[in-house]
């Protein structure tokens, strides 16, 4: 009938739509986890940064004790 036929092609359409949205959602899934990597690498960087300034940091400190003869406490 008609009534089948109408409710059976509005299925059809909605079965279409979930697979295009699954197919968005994954695509979306694949651009958080490259964005999350990215992000974990760039933390990484900082980090190896930040522990460099330290360094460099405590190499001035040292070098303005010793040419202005301080102590090291």
């Amino acid at each position: 009938t008609y009534q089948t036929d109408s409710m059976l092609h509005e299925v059809g359409n909605l079965v279409k739509a979930l697979h295009e949205a699954a197919g968005v959602m994954a695509s979306t899934q694949v651009d958080f986890a490259e964005a999350g990597r990215n992000l974990s690498a760039l933390t990484g960087s900082n980090a190896e940064s930040l522990m460099r300034l330290s360094a460099d940091i405590e190499e001035i400190k040292s070098l303005l004790r010793d040419g202005f003869r301080l102590s090291s406490n």
